[in-house]
């Protein structure tokens, strides 16, 4: 299992690591903006190396609405929410990604 820390920030990029289940760092601290093609960045990079059905967990403190579009990307990926914030109890649109 590997895990993709992220701390969100409302006006500027993002930032990811991914660690695997022993604790072990896998990258360095990435910037991720809030794009298709920047959230895939930290995806991608916890894959390399992993077998295919390795599970993602994603790790983030919900701040603002920040952390909606991520959940909505993790979503779409299949990748294994952390803990649910009440915020995402109450999304209808996210009810399978929030489950625990």
């Amino acid at each position: 299992m590997r895990f993709i820390g992220l701390d969100l920030a409302q006006s500027t990029s993002h930032k990811a690591v991914v660690i695997d289940e022993g604790g072990q760092v896998i990258t360095p601290v990435l910037s991720v903006k809030t794009s298709a093609i920047g959230l895939e960045q930290p995806f991608q990079r916890a894959r390399e190396g992993a077998p295919a059905d390795e599970p993602l967990i994603v790790v983030m403190e919900p701040t603002g609405m920040a952390w909606f579009p991520i959940a909505v990307f993790c979503q779409r990926h299949g990748v294994l929410p952390g803990q649910q914030p009440a915020s995402c109890r109450s999304a209808p649109l996210l009810s399978e990604t929030c489950q625990e």
